[in-house]
């Protein structure tokens, strides 16, 4: 038996659901494909360890693992983003999540904080320009409860570009 018997199977199987989980908390596509192919590296290394284990204990390890390196990701992205405002008001446009300005970025994940993965995925989504009805096939949730969660957002942030982004007449 093959050290690494099965973890094909479980990437192909896999990947994509972590994939998701860290663009839900990076907001960014690149740099999700990044934290979630580590994620992957992590799995392939202790593979040894987890090989017996289900599919969706292996699944939670990756997408936990993924979420941890998505979280110090976006901290360290936030950092560099404050840096640079505080540098002589920096506000010109930078490679950020969904190419937008650094006030705007700074705004988002900001208030990325205080929300449960589900909201952060609605905003994420959202954010990128897909429609309530896209973000509720991508979340597989109604898209009346993507509509609660868009307005219960706006009514909590006081951050006025992040709730424009939400689109208020979608409530």
């Amino acid at each position: 038996m093959s050290r690494y018997e099965g973890y094909e199977a479980f990437y192909k199987e896999a990947f994509a659901r972590v994939l998701f989980r860290a663009l839900c908390i990076t907001g960014n596509k690149e740099l999700a494909w990044d934290v979630a192919q580590e994620a992957m590296l992590v799995m392939v290394e202790r593979w040894d360890e987890r090989r017996g284990r289900t599919f969706d204990d292996n699944l939670r390890y990756a997408a936990g693992v993924a979420g941890k390196q998505a979280l110090s990701a976006r901290r360290r992205i936030a950092v560099q983003v404050r840096t640079l405002i505080q540098l002589g008001g920096w506000r010109e446009a930078v490679a950020v999540p969904f190419d937008v300005e650094v006030e705007f970025a700074h705004d988002l994940m900001a208030a990325l904080d205080g929300m449960s993965v589900q909201e952060r995925a609605v905003v994420v989504l959202s954010v990128s320009g897909l429609s309530t009805g896209d973000v509720a096939d991508a979340l597989k949730i109604t898209q009346s409860t993507v509509r609660s969660h868009k307005q219960r957002i706006r009514r909590g942030l006081d951050l006025p570009s992040v709730v424009l982004a939400l689109g208020e007449g979608d409530a």
